[in-house]
């Protein structure tokens, strides 16, 4: 991904590798059906990016896992895009949304909101696995995560 046709041809079609074209407007499309679905589940929709958003889910406390596996349920439905991670910030939401992806056993849905589940999941990490932590920390402990995470 990124490397760039013409100086790799040889070895692409060597290796047998498929290339496809973008289609921006898909992607456009398709961004903007997965919001609708998302607003649908919360009036504090925040859109990050074309193809992220993050949710307010106050006054979900009591039913927050089923009310997770439900907006996970209808986006997939309704789009194919399966993953839901729940956090108290947006960091670790992120976070959640990566091991929601990763574990199975989770099917698409990762809450994470008491300090031991937080706790569990950064020390799975390297610092520079966390949103907005540069490379160039990588010599840094994961003690810094967990202290992020409080600021």
């Amino acid at each position: 991904m990124g490397a760039p046709w013409h100086l790799n041809r040889e070895k692409f079609e060597r290796d047998g590798v498929i290339i496809r074209s973008s289609n921006y407007t898909l992607y456009g499309d398709m961004s903007a059906r997965v919001m609708q679905v998302l607003g649908r589940f919360t009036p504090d929709l925040e859109i990050y990016s074309i193809d992220e958003a993050f949710l307010g889910l106050g006054g979900f406390e009591t039913r927050l896992e089923s009310h997770a596996a439900q907006l996970r349920q209808t986006v997939l439905q309704w789009t194919g895009i399966p993953a839901v991670g729940v956090a108290a910030t947006k960091t670790l939401a992120k976070v959640a949304n990566r091991f929601a992806k990763k574990d199975t056993d989770r099917n698409g849905v990762f809450v994470m909101l008491d300090d031991a589940a937080v706790e569990k999941t950064l020390s799975r990490m390297a610092l520079t696995d966390l949103w907005g932590v540069a490379r160039r920390s990588r010599n840094g402990s994961k003690r810094w995560a967990y202290q992020a995470r409080l600021n």
